[in-house]
This record gives structure tokens, C-alpha cells and sequence, in this order.
């Protein structure tokens, strides 16, 4: 780092120049360089800091070999003066352990050789804001992983998952608890070791489903796949997350054992086309054929729900099905379908879900009560 005092920004981008110029006769090497202005209106001296590292990172991934300037009244300043800000959020609401878990249900389908199965769900994080109220990942995650902080998040999750699996009601068939883990952790050596650490320790692994992303795995194969061997051997699940938006989909599920792929909603969402049934029915069959389940991700009406299962596909998930809700009625709600249920009454139980509408052919196999009129 070098500090200039009293120099203009014209006069610190020709030394940069000069500098750059300097390094590439002298060396068979490059230079990236950062440049943040410091005046009274900046923000504090770590975020400077910060601000010019991420500067000098917009040069690398734009090839590398100069310098980019970002002032205190360019736009991009005060995206970064944002970014920053919540980076220290998430930071203290990890802290103060601020973090939300919700739970969104994936239920078997009718398809043949389901009837069997139980069911699942995919933990989902929220941040709780100092003021109570819970912010979307959407408005978070995209900063963490920026700032490095997914493998932080990712370890509260595992830990507080499988704390909470071992307290989930006997009554609930829950066959498998799915969690996320980003990309950035799992090319992390360190991160690998202490979430296999935190799962030998365990007594509910087998229980456990961790998804990736189509994206996280081709952009991290070699370690992706060292990831994937490592929570297999202790009889946790891997799941592929959003399959079918690569280009390279189906070599991936030959590269990497998984035992679940969750097909991307937008197949989903355009199984009214015959071109995408037949993708669906592909993939769910090719899936199959290497020993993997399937689920489809955004079922939102009935008749998505009646073309997934007639393609096959094992599990369904979507908010037609159930939204994300908190982990104690998540639980409640799974319960409900089950046929000997002495200690819900009959219109609490006919209220989980709505199964009486949406599900008729799942309400018949559980016993569930139709709802009273």
C-alpha cells in the first residue's frame, strides 16, 4: 500500500503509468493497481482500504496489467461504501448469532416406487436485522461471498442444522435435511477440513444432504468433486443444485457422484413445451440411471405439479407445495401428513398445507383428513 498526501488523482494515474511501464521492462510480469481517493468525506480507513483491494481486483478479472480509480463521488464508490457496510453486518449478525433458518418442504411425488419415500427440506439463511426484522439472502449472500465470508456462514448453518436435526420429532419422517454450500467454500481447503471435522462429530450425518450448485461445481471441479468424495465416504448426501443451466450438465453428472439432482425451475416453469418434457424426462431418467433421485425446484401450480410427476421425477418442491417457514412448523406441517396423528385436532391438521386441494392422491395415501366445509 502507498499513501500519497496532497497529490492529485491526474498526477497519482501518471505515476501508476510510469510504474506499470517500469515493472514490465525490468520483469516478465504484470501489475495490477487500485486507486481510491482520501478526502473528508471518506468513509473510514479500513474501508478505504477495502475499496482500492476491490479497485485492484476489477483490474485482475478485466485481464490484469493496470489500474483502475474509483473516486468518493463516483457511483461504484458508493456501491463499494454499501458493500462494505454490509459486509460488517453480516459480520456482527454472525457475532451475535443473528442468523435465521427457515425450511422449505420437498415432498415425494406420485410416481411409482415414491410411495416409500420420506421427506426432505432445504434449509434456507436469513440475517435478522438489529431491528427484528428478517433480510432476504438475496440482499446478503452476494456480499458475503464478495467479502469472504460464505465459509463462515456455511459453518453456522452446518453446525446449527445438525443441532436441530437431532432435535426433530420422531414422528416426522424426515429422511433427509438439505443445506447449501457456496462455491467459495467448497474450493477452501481449510473450510473442507473443518466441516468434515464438525460432521465426523456427529451422529445424524447420514441424514444430511448438501447441495452445490451447477455453477460453484464446473467453476470448481477438481475440488468440488474432492468435496463430494470426502462427505459421501461419512454417509452424508450431495446434491446438484439449478441442473440443466451449464453447458456441460450431463458430463457433470458423470463427473461427480452425486445422489440428487434438483432440476432447474426453468425447465419447470416451460414443461408446457414438449421440447422441455422431454428434457425433464431425460434428465430425470439419465439421473436414475446413476443412481441419483431427482427433484424439481419451483412448482408453483397444480399443473406443473401433474407434469413433473408424470415425467418421473421423485420429489417436488416449490412454493404450490410449501413456502420457506420456520424450522418448528416446517416440522408441524410434515407431521400433519401422517395417518395417527392423536395430538393435532382434525381442522389444524386439515389446514397444513392445504393437501385437501393440491395433493388429493398424497392425502389419500397418509390418511390426512379432508378439510371440513
Amino acid at each position: 500500500m502507498i499513501v500519497f498526501n496532497d497529490m492529485a488523482a491526474k498526477t497519482t494515474i501518471q505515476m501508476c503509468r510510469q510504474f506499470i511501464r517500469d515493472i514490465k521492462e525490468s520483469l516478465p510480469v504484470g501489475a495490477s493497481v487500485g486507486i481510491t481517493e482520501i478526502d473528508s468525506g471518506s468513509i473510514s480507513d479500513l474501508a478505504i482500504l477495502e475499496v482500492a483491494s476491490l479497485a485492484c481486483h476489477q483490474v485482475k478479472t478485466s485481464g490484469g496489467s493496470g489500474f483502475h480509480l474509483v473516486s468518493s463521488d463516483d457511483d461504484q464508490y458508493q456501491l463499494y461504501s454499501c458493500q462494505l457496510s454490509w459486509a460488517a453486518k453480516i459480520e456482527k449478525a454472525l457475532a451475535e448469532d443473528r442468523m435465521t433458518l427457515l425450511a422449505q418442504p420437498i415432498i415425494p411425488l406420485n410416481g411409482d416406487g415414491n410411495q416409500q419415500r420420506g421427506y426432505r427440506c432445504e434449509i434456507l439463511v436469513r440475517l435478522r436485522g438489529e431491528d427484528g426484522k428478517l433480510v432476504e439472502a438475496r440482499e446478503f449472500l452476494v456480499v458475503a461471498e464478495q467479502f469472504g465470508l460464505m465459509s463462515k456462514v456455511d459453518m453456522w448453518v452446518l453446525k446449527n442444522v445438525l443441532q436441530w436435526i437431532t432435535d426433530i420429532p420422531p414422528a416426522v419422517r424426515m429422511e433427509k435435511v438439505h443445506i447449501n454450500v457456496s462455491g467459495c467454500s467448497v474450493s477452501d481447503e481449510t473450510f473442507a477440513d473443518m466441516f468434515i471435522s464438525e460432521i465426523t462429530n456427529s451422529t445424524v450425518a447420514g441424514r444430511l444432504c448438501v447441495e452445490i450448485t451447477e455453477t460453484a461445481a464446473i467453476s470448481n471441479l477438481v475440488q468440488a468433486k474432492q468435496f463430494v468424495r470426502r462427505i459421501k465416504s461419512l454417509g452424508v448426501e450431495a446434491a446438484i443444485d439449478d441442473f440443466g443451466t451449464g453447458f456441460a450438465s450431463f458430463l457433470l453428472l458423470r463427473d461427480l457422484d452425486c445422489d440428487v439432482v434438483k432440476i432447474d425451475r426453468a425447465f419447470v416453469d416451460t414443461m408446457h413445451t414438449d421440447e422441455n418434457k422431454k428434457i425433464t424426462r431425460s434428465i430425470n431418467e439419465v439421473a436414475n440411471s446413476l443412481g441419483a433421485v431427482t427433484v424439481a425446484e419451483g412448482i408453483e401450480d397444480q399443473t406443473s405439479l401433474d407434469m413433473v410427476s408424470e415425467s418421473g421425477v421423485a420429489y417436488g418442491q416449490g412454493y404450490y407445495i410449501g413456502r420457506p417457514t420456520s424450522l418448528d412448523n416446517v416440522c408441524d406441517k410434515l407431521i400433519a401428513l401422517e395417518p395417527e396423528m392423536p395430538t393435532m385436532d382434525s381442522e389444524h391438521r386439515s389446514n397444513v398445507f392445504d393437501f385437501g386441494t393440491r395433493f388429493p392422491a398424497l392425502k389419500a395415501r397418509h390418511g390426512v383428513p379432508r378439510k371440513p366445509t
